[in-house]
């Protein structure tokens, strides 16, 4: 099960991309209708992980897993992507 926790934290490093790649990856795997704004994007990346199936996050997850590379090379300075990763792989190992 993915726990509130993970999911806090899913948004929180979602954040760090860019608003396309917001919407693309959870797009991916039938995340429909995300409209999201620079303003507001982490709060509403929030209420969008809040209501997902396990499935579909752990779809998600795999992703972000099998492309960190480039994910990381969209962000500056990269030490934001670091502990935002480091944060994500905690509360997944604590959700088991």
């Amino acid at each position: 099960m993915i726990g509130q926790r993970t999911r806090y934290s899913f948004a929180q490093f979602l954040e760090l991309q860019e608003p396309a790649i917001s919407i693309v990856l959870p797009g991916k795997y039938g995340v429909q209708h995300l409209s999201l704004s620079r303003g507001n994007l982490l709060y509403e990346l929030l209420n969008t992980l809040r209501g997902l199936d396990d499935r579909v996050l752990i779809l998600a997850l795999a992703e972000v897993v099998a492309t960190a590379g480039d994910l990381r090379t969209r962000v500056n300075p990269k030490y934001r992507f670091h502990e935002r990763m480091h944060d994500l792989t905690q509360c997944l190992l604590l959700d088991g």
